[in-house]
């Protein structure tokens, strides 16, 4: 149940919104928030209320014994709900990254989403559904195609990246980018951070075929 949720924590005038499906974390940052605290609440309920907000402008939480209420003014009209809540002991453990992420030019975003269309479709060759990164390279193929991308990529060594809606939306986007891989001595994890998201993905495990020899 819990990863049906979403975990909403606010700090110092900060606050932050992540969903994750244990593949993926996605975290969306905002500020001018009032009050501190940390809960998870239905992400299906959550989204069905804030549909009915609009434009609202203060949105109100409040943890409750049974639940979390949310509130906010329509039209001068108060507009309630209890959202069912999740325990946030029950919030799956996220990777730990480097704590100095490389920045790099938003450009790389680009090219990984202009690259994910020309990856394989076959679920037999999934390194070909992958995107590789090496230095300073993007590359994608389907065994019939191949594009490549001379970007920075502020990875040192060869990683694989899947598929994913997020990465391949036009929200996957940003002037600049921090990327950074786990702290494990055989890094599993990836994140790209730009402006108020921040996007984590398991890497794939396999090995890409070398492409330069069809170059």
């Amino acid at each position: 149940p819990i990863l049906g949720a979403v975990r909403i924590r606010a700090m110092e005038g900060k606050a932050s919104v992540t969903a994750t499906n244990l593949e993926e974390v996605l975290s969306w940052s905002f500020s001018d928030v009032f009050g501190e605290g940390e809960f998870a609440v239905s992400f299906k309920e959550l989204k069905e209320f804030a549909a009915k907000g609009g434009s609202a402008g203060v949105v109100d939480f409040s943890i409750k014994p049974n639940g979390v209420a949310v509130s906010f003014e329509s039209g001068g009209i108060p507009v309630e709900r209890l959202l069912a809540s999740f325990s946030i002991n029950e919030w799956p453990e996220a990777p730990v990254f480097s704590t100095s992420p490389r920045k790099v030019s938003g450009s790389l975003l680009s090219a990984i989403r202009e690259a994910f269309p020309s990856v394989s479709d076959d679920p037999t060759r999934r390194t070909l559904q992958c995107i590789l990164l090496e230095k300073n390279t993007v590359v994608a193929t389907s065994g019939s195609q191949l594009v490549k991308f001379d970007r920075a990529t502020g990875v040192e060594r060869q990683v694989l990246l899947g598929k994913s809606k997020f990465a391949m939306s036009k929200w996957f986007a940003g002037d600049e980018c921090a990327v950074a891989l786990d702290r494990g001595d055989d890094p599993r994890w990836i994140e790209f951070k730009s402006g108020s998201w921040r996007y984590a993905t398991r890497l794939v495990e396999g090995n890409f075929p070398d492409y330069t020899k069809v170059i």
